[in-house]
Parts: C-alpha cells; sequence; structure tokens
C-alpha cells in the first residue's frame, strides 16, 4: 500500500529541458561523471538533470538558484552515501531537489540538511538515513510531495526554523517522530500522511504559532505532541489509531484545537500543566478518554493546583463512545459548554478534586457529571442548563427547603438542607442522585436504574432519609456512603441515621457500601440482586451499631456483605443467595451479631489474626436449608453436630465432626484458636472458598475425609501447628490440595492428592527471609496431576519421605529458597526435584534413595572426581562437586535433567536429555565446566540456562526443539559456545541477558522467534 501511495504522488516526472535562465547539465557525462562535478561547475539558474543510476556520493550545495532533478524519478536515481556524513548538504538559497531516493546517511546526519532558505524539496524518496530532511536556521523551504520513511531518528526536523511549508509528504516508519519542531515558529504542516512512527507523529517544543491542518496522523505511539508551546493551531486533521495519545500538551498554551476528527487512540486530547487552550468542534469518538486535564504534580506536598491545566474552553464538540468523556483532574476555571456528550462507557464529564468549572449548555444522551473531592471547594462549580437524557440536570447548590421538579435526568445537591427528591425516574446517566456536604434530604419513591456508577452517591452528608425507592441494575454501587481521604477509602461522617427502607437494589457494582463513617445507619427491607464487582452491602471502616436487615442479596459477583473493622454490627433476617466469593465476610470485625439470616449456596467468612475478630454472636441461620454452627469456647462434645450446612469452631477444644457433607458454602469448616478437634469421615465439596481452613489452631486430626472441588484450597493451614492431615482424598480444588502458611510441625500423611489447579501441597512463610513453616513431614501420599507436586518456599527442616509422586504438569518437588529438606525414598514418574535459591544453604539438603522413572536421582554434594559412579540416571543435581564426569545417560520425562551448583570442573557428555518438564542443563554459579557433544531437545522450558555461572564450554551440542530458548545466559560471561546445531527452539536460539565477553562462534542457529538476542 506504501509503494502504491508513493507512485502515486512522487511519478510526477519532469523532462530535462534547458531553462530559459541557464544552461542543463547532463549527469552522468564526459564534463559531469559525477552530481558533485555538475554541481561544483553550475551556474544561477542552472538545472542538473540526473539519469538512471545509483550515486555513491555526499553531495554539498554551495550555489544558491540551482535545480538538482532526476530524469526518470526516484524509483530509478538514488543518491546513497553509504553511511557516511549527510547525503545532501544545502548551504545557499533557492535550491531544487526533486525526483531522488536519497538515503543511507551517516549516524547522525541526515538524508538532506538544510542550512539556508527558499528551498524546494519535492517527489523524493527518504529512507534509511538518521534523519530524513534536517532544517536549521532555515525558512520558507517548501517540503512536499516526499516519501519519508524508516529513518532512524525523525522523518523531518526542522531546529529555529520558521515559515516553512511541509504538506503533501508521506511519512511512515521512522524511529522517532514523523516531523520534529524545535524553536520553530510560523510553519505550516498541512496534507500530509503520517503513520507508524515509533513515538510521535508530530512533536513540537518551545515552538509557536505553527499551523498543523489536515493532516492523517494514525497508528503512532503519539499523534500530536507540544511541549512549552503555544499560539498553535491544530485544525481539520483525522488522527487515528495512535497507541497513547491523539494529542497531547504539556506546560502549552493559547492553542486552538479545532475541528479535529480524533478516534481509537488511549486520550483523544490530554493536557498537563496546559491553560488558555481552545478545545472546539472536534468530533472526539472511541478513545479511553475523549479529554483529559491534569496536573502532573497533584501529589506533590506543595498542594494540587500550583501545575494545574485551567482556563481552557472545551465548546461545541462531540464526544461519544470513550472510555470517559472529559476528565478534569486538580485543574480550575475550565469552560465546558455546548458540547454533545453521548454514550461513553464510564462517565460522561467526570471534575476530580477541581474547582469553579463552568459546565453549561451541554447535552448528555446516557451520560453525566460525577464530582470527586474530599474539601468542599471541590464540589462548587456553575452547572446550569444541562440536559441528560432530554431532562433537566439539576445541580443545586446551597438549597435550602425545597422540592426537586419531576422531570430530573440527573440530581447533584451540594451544601443542601431540608430537600425532598421524589418520584423521579433517573436512567442512564452516570450517578443518578449524589449529595455532598448536605442534611435532611429526604429521597423516597423514586426509581433509579442502570446507571453507569452509583445510584444514589452520599459525601459527607448527614440525616439523609432514602426510602421506597427502586435502585436497580447501576453499574457499580445502589447506595453508596463516602467519606474517604485521598486515593482510598476511609469512612467518615455521614450518620445519624441513614434510614434505607423497602429499597431494592439490584446493581452491577454494590448495593449498600458505607464507607466512611455511617454510624447507627439502618439498610432495611431492600432486595439487593445481581452486583457483578464489588459486595452488595460493604461496610468499611465504621464504627458500629449498623443494622442490616431483611434484605435478599442475590447474585453478587464479589460477596454479600463486608465487614471490615467493624464492631457491634447486626446482620438479620437476610436472605443471602448465590453471591460469589462469600455470603457475609466478617475481617478484622468485633462482636456482630447474625441472627435468623438463610444463606443459599453462601455463607460466612472470618478473617483476622486476633481472637477477638472470631468472637461474634451467630445464630439461628441456615445454609441450603441445614443448620449454620457457630460455636465458641466449647470444650468436649456438648453440641451435637448434624446435617450442618456450615460448621465454624471458635476457641474450642475436644470435640469431633464427623460423617457430615457440607458443599455449597464458602469454608465447609473453619475451626480458629483451637485444639484436640477430630474431623473425620466428612464429604465437604464444591464450596466457593476453601474445603477445611484452619487459623491458629493446634492438634487438629484431619482424617477420612473426601475434600473435592473447592474453589480455593482443600485443605489450609495458618498459623497452625502440630497437626494431623491423614488418610484424606484431595482432588480437583482450584488452588491448593494442602496449603500450609506460618505452620510448622504437621503431619501429612497417606493422602491422595489428585489434579488440583494449583500445588498438591505448598508450604510456604508470610515473611520469605523468616522461614516461618519448618518441620513438617510429608509421607506416604500419592500426589498425582496436579500443576506442582510440592512446593515449599522459604521453609526448612521438612521432611519429605515415601510419597509417590507422578505426572505433575509442572514440578514434582520445587525446592525454593528453603533449607535442609530431607527428601528420601519418593519415587518419582515423569517428575523430579528443581531447586531454586540464590545462596549456598538453599541447595543443601539431604535427598536419598529415591527413583525417576525407575531410575535413580542422583543428588550429590561436596562430590570431588569420580567418587561416584553416575550410571542409569533419572536425574542428576550436583551440588558444591568438582572434578566429576556425567555422561552417556539418557534423561528424560523429569523436571531438570541436570541441575549443577555452586561446581566446577565438571565435564557433561555424550548424554540424551529430552522431554522434561522444565530445563535440559541447569548451573547456576558454577564455572569451568564442560558441556560437549550432548543432545538436548524437546525440553520445556530451557535446553541449557547458564545462571551466575562463567568461564564454561559448550561445544558440538545438538539443541533442538526446546519450548523457550535453546540456550539462555543470565548474568553469566566469558563463556564459549562453538559449533552447537541451535535448532527450532520455540523463542530464541541463544538470549543473553546481562552477560558479557561470551564468545559465541561458529554455531548453525535456526529458530522461529531469532537466532541471538
Amino acid at each position: 500500500m506504501k509503494k502504491a501511495y508513493f507512485v502515486l504522488f512522487l511519478l510526477t516526472l519532469f523532462v530535462g529541458t534547458a531553462s530559459v535562465y541557464g544552461a542543463t547539465l547532463p549527469v552522468p557525462s564526459t564534463n559531469y561523471p559525477t552530481i558533485q562535478a555538475a554541481i561544483d561547475n553550475a551556474s544561477s539558474g542552472d538545472v542538473i538533470i540526473v539519469y538512471n543510476g545509483t550515486y555513491y556520493e555526499n553531495l554539498v550545495i554551495n550555489k544558491g538558484n540551482i535545480t538538482l532533478r532526476s530524469k526518470y524519478g526516484p524509483e530509478n536515481c538514488t543518491i546513497d552515501s553509504g553511511g557516511w556524513e549527510d547525503v545532501i548538504v544545502i548551504n545557499a538559497d533557492n535550491v531544487t531537489i526533486e525526483g531522488f531516493t536519497i538515503r543511507k546517511s551517516g549516524l547522525y546526519n541526515a538524508g538532506i540538511r538544510v542550512n539556508s532558505n527558499n528551498n524546494t524539496i519535492i517527489n523524493n524518496k527518504i529512507t534509511i538515513n538518521w534523519n530524513g530532511i534536517k532544517l536549521e536556521d532555515s525558512s520558507n523551504n517548501n517540503i512536499s510531495n516526499n516519501y519519508i520513511s524508516d529513518n532512524d531518528e525523525y522523518g523531518i526536523k526542522l531546529e529555529d526554523s520558521s515559515n516553512n511549508n511541509i504538506s503533501n509528504n508521506y511519512i511512515s516508519d521512522n524511529d522517532e517522530y514523523g516531523i520534529k519542531l524545535e524553536d520553530s515558529s510560523n510553519n505550516n504542516i498541512s496534507n500530509n500522511y503520517i503513520s507508524d512512527n515509533d513515538e510521535y507523529g508530530i512533536g513540537l517544543w518551545s515552538s509557536g504559532n505553527n499551523n498543523i491542518s489536515n493532516n492523517n496522523i494514525s497508528n503512532n505511539e503519539y499523534g500530536i505532541g507540544l511541549w512549552s508551546s503555544s499560539n498553535n493551531s491544530i485544525n481539520y486533521n483525522n488522527i487515528l489509531n495512535n497507541d497513547e495519545y491523539g494529542i497531547g500538551l504539556w506546560s502549552s498554551s493559547n492553542n486552538n484545537i479545532n475541528d479535529n476528527n480524533i478516534s481509537n487512540n488511549e486520550y483523544g486530547i490530554k493536557l498537563e500543566d496546559s491553560s488558555n487552550n481552545n478545545i472546539n468542534d472536534n468530533n472526539i469518538s472511541n478513545n479511553e478518554y475523549g479529554i483529559k486535564l491534569e496536573d502532573p504534580s497533584w501529589l506533590d506536598n506543595s498542594g494540587w493546583l500550583d501545575n494545574s491545566s485551567n482556563n481552557n474552553t472545551i465548546t461545541g464538540n462531540n464526544i461519544t463512545e470513550n472510555w470517559n468523556g472529559i476528565e478534569l483532574w486538580s485543574s480550575y476555571n475550565n469552560n465546558i459548554n455546548d458540547n454533545n456528550i453521548s454514550d461513553n462507557w464510564g462517565y460522561g464529564i467526570w471534575l476530580r478534586y477541581s474547582e469553579n468549572s463552568s459546565i453549561i449548555n451541554n447535552t448528555f444522551v446516557n451520560d453525566g457529571v460525577v464530582i470527586e473531592g474530599y474539601l468542599p471547594k471541590y464540589w462548587i462549580h456553575t452547572i446550569k442548563n444541562n440536559t441528560v437524557n432530554g431532562k433537566h440536570l439539576y445541580y443545586i447548590k446551597y438549597g435550602i427547603g425545597d422540592n426537586i421538579p419531576e422531570d430530573a435526568g440527573q440530581v447533584i445537591l451540594v451544601n443542601c438542607n431540608d430537600m425532598i427528591i421524589k418520584n423521579q425516574t433517573i436512567s442512564n446517566t452516570d450517578v443518578g442522585i449524589a449529595i455532598a456536604y448536605s442534611s435532611n434530604i429526604t429521597i423516597r419513591n423514586n426509581k433509579i436504574l442502570d446507571n453507569d456508577k452509583d445510584g444514589i452517591y452520599l459525601w459527607n452528608s448527614n440525616d439523609i432519609n432514602i426510602t421506597g425507592n427502586n435502585i436497580s441494575h447501576n453499574d457499580e454501587y445502589g447506595i453508596w456512603i463516602l467519606n474517604s481521604v485521598y486515593y482510598g477509602i476511609e469512612l467518615g461522617d455521614s450518620y445519624n441515621n441513614n434510614n434505607m427502607a423497602n429499597s431494592p437494589l439490584s446493581n452491577i457494582g454494590g448495593g449498600v457500601s458505607g464507607v466512611g463513617n455511617p454510624l447507627n445507619s439502618d439498610t432495611t427491607n431492600n432486595d439487593t440482586l445481581d452486583n457483578e464487582e464489588y459486595e452488595d452491602i460493604q461496610l468499611e471502616d465504621s464504627s458500629k451499631n449498623n443494622i442490616i436487615n431483611s434484605n435478599c442479596i442475590i447474585g453478587n459477583d464479589k460477596g454479600g456483605i463486608y465487614l471490615n473493622n467493624l464492631n457491634d454490627n447486626e446482620i438479620t433476617h437476610n436472605y443471602i443467595s448465590n453471591n460469589g466469593e462469600y455470603g457475609i465476610k466478617l475481617e478484622d470485625s468485633e462482636n456482630s451479631s447474625i441472627k435468623n439470616n438463610t444463606f443459599v449456596n453462601d455463607g460466612v467468612v472470618i478473617v483476622g489474626d486476633s481472637l477477638e475478630y472470631w468472637i461474634h454472636t451467630i445464630e439461628n441461620n441456615t445454609v441450603n436449608d441445614k443448620t449454620l454452627y457457630y460455636i465458641k469456647n466449647e470444650r468436649g462434645n456438648n453440641t451435637t453436630i448434624e446435617n450442618a450446612g456450615q460448621i465454624i469452631l471458635v476457641n474450642c477444644r475436644d470435640m469431633i465432626i464427623k460423617t457430615q457433607t457440607i458443599n455449597y458454602t464458602d469454608v465447609g469448616i473453619a475451626i480458629a484458636y483451637s485444639s484436640n478437634i477430630n474431623v473425620r469421615n466428612n464429604e465437604i465439596s464444591y464450596n466457593d472458598k476453601d474445603g477445611i481452613y484452619l487459623w491458629s489452631s493446634n492438634d487438629i486430626n484431619i482424617t477420612g475425609n473426601n475434600i473435592l472441588n473447592n474453589s480455593e484450597y482443600g485443605i489450609g493451614l495458618w498459623s497452625s501447628s502440630n497437626n494431623n492431615i491423614n488418610d484424606n482424598f484431595i482432588l480437583n480444588n482450584s488452588e491448593y490440595g494442602i496449603g500450609l502458611e506460618d505452620s510448622s510441625n504437621n503431619n501429612i500423611n497417606d493422602n491422595f492428592i489428585l489434579n488440583n489447579s494449583g500445588y498438591g501441597i505448598g508450604l510456604w512463610s508470610s515473611n520469605w527471609q523468616n522461614c516461618l513453616c519448618n518441620n513438617n513431614t510429608i509421607t506416604g501420599n500419592n500426589i498425582t496431576e496436579n500443576w506442582n507436586g510440592i512446593e515449599l518456599w522459604s521453609s526448612y527442616n521438612n521432611n519429605i519421605n515415601d510419597n509417590n509422586i507422578s505426572d505433575n504438569w509442572g514440578y514434582g518437588i520445587w525446592l525454593r529458597y528453603s533449607e535442609n529438606s530431607s527428601i528420601k525414598n519418593n519415587t518419582f514418574v515423569n517428575d523430579g526435584v528443581v531447586i531454586v535459591g540464590d545462596s549456598l544453604e538453599y541447595w543443601n539438603h539431604t535427598i536419598e534413595n529415591n527413583r525417576v522413572n525407575g531410575k535413580t536421582l542422583y543428588y550429590i554434594k561436596y562430590g570431588i572426581g569420580d567418587n561416584t559412579t553416575i550410571e542409569d540416571a533419572g536425574q542428576v543435581i550436583l551440588v558444591n562437586c568438582r572434578d566429576m564426569t556425567i555422561e552417556n545417560q539418557t534423561i528424560n520425562y523429569t523436571d531438570v535433567g541436570i541441575a549443577i551448583a555452586n561446581s566446577f570442573n565438571i565435564t557433561v557428555r555424550n548424554n540424551e536429555i529430552s522431554h522434561n518438564d522444565k530445563d535440559g542443563i541447569y548451573l547456576w554459579s558454577s564455572s569451568n565446566n564442560n558441556i560437549t557433544n550432548n543432545n538436548i531437545l524437546n525440553n520445556s522450558e530451557y535446553g541449557i540456562w547458564l545462571d551466575d555461572s562463567s568461564n564454561n564450554n559448550i561445544t558440538n551440542n545438538n539443541v533442538s526443539n526446546n519450548n523457550w530458548y535453546g540456550i539462555e545466559l543470565e548474568g553469566s560471561s566469558n563463556n564459549n559456545i562453538t559449533n552447537n546445531n541451535i535448532l527450532n527452539n520455540s523463542e530464541y536460539g541463544i538470549w543473553l541477558d546481562d552477560s558479557s565477553n561470551n564468545n559465541i562462534t561458529n554455531n548453525n542457529i535456526l529458530n522461529k522467534e531469532s537466532s541471538v538476542s
């Protein structure tokens, strides 16, 4: 397509004839064998006609009023400098360059460098230079109808140059800018096609009074960028499909951006620290942000608004189908008038920490105005004469004692008192009703439906009565009570009986959120259905005495009710069904009363690292028509547990949970701060979180259970020790079969652990440097077809013995930054042991008498010389060894075929190492080793990986068909890689990462991605 375009507008050929003012000088000819010879002999008015061919010259034109023209156009006539200096330098005025391919300037040079005025550069192809055309202190030039592509920096660059015309050029695929202006003014850039440049289509630095019009600017990283540039006109351009912004202004003022078509960019128009600009009559669609104004230093301690974008005018634009239409962030005194703002997926206009905006006479369709800010000044604006979906947008500040007329498309009350909003139908705007710094407002008998953000939003408002409303299918919250302070969520100051009664809530985000300090709030008799993102009722960091009563809470993607850091709240008589992660979640909260609730496919989740966070009153609740047992402070089986829908034991001991079928709740069995509990012969399956969860509990026996298809862990232990997990069937759980965090001295024996999506068994420490998950015993288990079989992360002194570990998709046993593991008498089939650690102690373990695919797993540490004969190896791991040989082995279908750590003078030769789940050969911190004449094939990651390993020889190997790289060097230097066949690896043949001074010669490399990188 580009070539066709080039032929269309470049092949306007001019036949060389004698000028009426001067002679015609043909090149080549007897008198002028080179182009430079003709230039040197030309006089004012002469025309130099250049015939077909490639001319390897650097041309310098010091004579004015001459024309340099090819006879048959740029496809037939090339000037090539061979990578040396500028191709053409124009030092005189009134020179014309026409009809050439101009290529291969030197580093930092240009295809055409212009140091003079009144020149014409037309109908050329300018390619593969450092810069295409560069003007320095040069004016009144005409650059038209050129094809300028594939230059290493800029297509066209102007420095200190004015009154130039750049028009009708095709400028593409340059490595930085298509056109760049520095300290240049009064230039015309029009009717150009500017595409696929790696950075900017057009960039202006400290440049003013330029006209940029009627250009097509597409598929660049950035479309048009202005820095410290003012009084420019950007009009009638098509600006499409640029990766970042269509038009971006930084510290630039008094520019006019009018009548452009701007679509499918990340930002349509973005202003930072830019004021007094006019943005008028543009079509702005399908961008992430249509128009965004912001203060880049809004987090500065000196305060926001110091570098704001202020006093801009945004008028008469069509702003449609962007993510957000217009966003002002920490900007003030901007005018947004007479725009059509429709169908933006997020918000129409979003005022964030901005002051004194004027929003007048705008038409919103399926959009509206959203205000955000933690101080009253951020809510004070002039907003009038706007319509939303053909109805009035009521923005009222300082109102007292009034009713809102019943034709509202959106309502925003600021600093109002004693007002009523009733009998409205408000839908398809952003926030249906927003109330800030107000009190004694009644909201009753309204329908608030299908809004892009919240149904009702309260900020720092008190004594609000919300009753009898239908609030449904809003994209975030139905009702949100909020007082957050900068960039987060903090409860505060919306209080005193915010009565929400008889209001059906069915929203995409969430139902009721008390993010603030809603004291003594009563949320009653609401239906909260099918919220897709947030909890249906969410109270965070509130104080106490909230009542959530008689609500219907169904189908919320995240959860039903979430209490975070709350005390003394009451949740009663609710119907809670089919919410995503949990029905009710209590996190770091105390003394909740949860009574007489009906859970269907839901339950209660408690989280907290202190006993008081687990102490609540939870009574008379059912889960799937069975009893929810919450038992605290019990000793012995004083409570008979039967037909349980969920079980939570807190501070209990000497109890038995047996023969229960618990499924489709949140956590099947949760045990906290308890001891001597027997959990046996239960079926625990299809729960939304864990099957069995232990927190800070000891001497728990979990035996003979079927634990299946739970969405997180089959069994999870946190800060729990001396527990026994034996003879369980643990299958198809979505994360871990068994997971232990900060838990020690546990026994995990004789379990069948199959097809868990994460790890079969995982041990890890919450602080990986402190190693808090230790001295556990894992014995006699069948661990098969999980993602990884057993993982130890930052754990030490664990015993893994006599297990059958087979066909796990990742690794059999993965020791990550762990110390002194004992791994004995295990049988691996299509699995093995992987060790990771950047210090020798992480490689120091006891690994004995293990078999891999019926062959010996050799783990040798401190070996010197061939004291151990390696034969018939299933896997080989050498640690701190020297002067040893591994040869004539066939090692396949394990994890890492051969791993060598902190070792030197090891010879690995004549082996076949293939089809392993990770690497063929891995070296860590090892030097002076020889890897030669091996076949290293079809391994799932690297063929050979050198990690922090130097001075090794890798020669005469066949390294082929590995799934990542053939050979990777990471932090490895001075290695010799010669005479290898490195073929058909899925990515790179050889990859060097932070590696230097390696000798890579005489290799046969052919791979899908690249040879060497």
